[in-house]
């Protein structure tokens, strides 16, 4: 099997399609084993991909090099002076010396014409068919790099966002992005992020700020030991050594981690170390928690960017959540009822061979505090013989319980829902 090195020679002739079928039965067979190499030639097709298509406006309608050919001069030979030929044959040195010492000085100036050819015709795309969004402001060191690599580069203002790619802030630094579906994010220094696509999103450390548009998906950070789902809000996450701190400033997020869930409203604040159960919802200075995210500002000509490129035309779209609430009375009838299970149902029976969506079901009192959690797989929904599950209840509600909230969370955005979801309770 070749080597990678050997390989790295290949991927460009590949791509460039001048690859010998020799060296293509090489490249196919390592590629086949090596995940690394794959990888690499993925990029390096989508960057090609990306390019071709960035500049497809300066394409030539038609090959200029019969053109070219068919109009160029006849060219005329001087006479020869015969002194300097021989003059020259005898003394080489002195020929060779004249042209190096010109050679650095006709270097410096092809460079810079190159630069300058470069930066005129070939700019830098700000965002491309790959992108998830757009960087709006870039202060300070702000580096970014990506899955396949740990090589970082500098975020220019107006760049695309790319899924899977990172960013990580320095010392008085900050970032800004825009991601498809009207979401905003700001990064405090010290931190770092990674953005999977646009509704999912990774704070390893530092603090995040964001303003998640309503499009009608989840939008999901996972941080350290829990996950902060977002039913459309602005909200801050504060990670570091000690604990995980979400300051919710409009709408409403709720936390979770294997410990338990909350579900956190405007002006509220829960914080949870490592091991424990996020703390009751309390009232905070939510306009201090957020004061650092108000220093960075974006910048005019990306926002333009964003707007042309990424933004969804029309008007704002309107919040899915509220579909995926239910409220059950246990008063009913003149009396209190004992419910012994939750029946989720659907429109069925579902066609087979379609892929849906799984959720997560939270059950909380009238209060909105966390009873218990349950979990229903997108598997469910293809049992052609039901078109409805139970899920239990063992859990004993106080006497002042005298309503359930339920909300379902969809665990795949991109596969179908079942159409029609209803929930019920069964009473004993």
């Amino acid at each position: 099997m070749a080597s990678c090195t050997q390989v790295e020679a290949l991927i460009q002739a590949h791509i460039d399609g001048e690859l010998e079928a020799s060296g293509q039965v090489i490249l196919d067979r390592h590629v086949a084993e090596c995940s690394g190499c794959a990888q690499k030639l993925r990029r390096q097709q989508a960057t090609a991909a990306e390019l071709f298509e960035v500049l497809r406006t300066e394409r030539l309608a038609q090959d200029l090099r019969g053109v070219v050919l068919a109009h160029l001069p006849e060219m005329e030979h001087p006479p020869q002076d015969m002194t300097d030929i021989n003059w020259r044959a005898k003394h080489p040195s002195s020929s060779l010396g004249r042209w190096g010492r010109r050679v650095p000085a006709m270097v410096a100036v092809m460079l810079i014409l190159t630069a300058a050819l470069v930066k005129a015709y070939w700019p830098e795309p700000p965002a491309s068919a790959y992108s998830v969004g757009v960087v709006l402001q870039s202060q300070g060191g702000v580096t970014a790099f990506d899955a396949a690599s740990t090589e970082r580069h500098m975020v220019p203002v107006s760049k695309g966002v790319v899924a899977e790619s990172s960013y990580e802030t320095g010392a008085n630094a900050g970032l800004m992005l825009a991601l498809a579906g009207h979401t905003h994010l700001k990064l405090n220094q010290h931190s770092r992020i990674r953005v999977d696509d646009e509704r999912r999103v990774r704070l390893e450390q530092g603090e995040l700020w964001a303003d998640v548009g309503n499009d009608g998906r989840l939008f999901r950070v996972t941080v350290p030991g829990g996950v902060v789902t977002v039913f459309g809000t602005a909200f801050a996450v504060r990670v570091d050594r000690d604990a995980t701190v979400v300051s919710v400033e409009e709408g409403q997020v709720q936390v979770e981690n294997s410990q338990g869930f909350r579900l956190v409203h405007q002006g509220q604040q829960v914080r949870w170390a490592a091991g424990e159960e996020p703390s009751a919802p309390e009232e905070a200075d939510i306009e201090q928690a957020m004061a650092w995210a108000r220093a960075i500002v974006p910048d005019r000509e990306a926002e333009e960017v964003y707007r042309t490129q990424l933004a969804t035309p029309g008007q704002e779209p309107t919040q899915l959540a509220a579909k995926e609430v239910f409220l059950i009375d246990l008063m009913q009838g003149g009396r209190r009822w004992d419910i012994s299970a939750l029946r989720i149902s659907w429109q069925g029976p579902l066609p087979s061979g379609q892929a849906y969506s799984g959720y997560d079901v939270y059950v909380y009192d009238q209060y909105m505090q966390p009873v218990v959690k349950h979990e229903v797989g997108g598997t469910a929904f293809t049992d052609t013989r039901e078109h409805y599950i139970d899920l239990p209840l063992n859990e004993t509600f106080g006497s002042n319980t005298k309503m359930l909230t339920i909300r379902l969370a969809p665990k795949e955005e991109n596969a179908l829902p079942a159409p029609g979801l209803e929930v019920s309770a069964l009473a004993s």
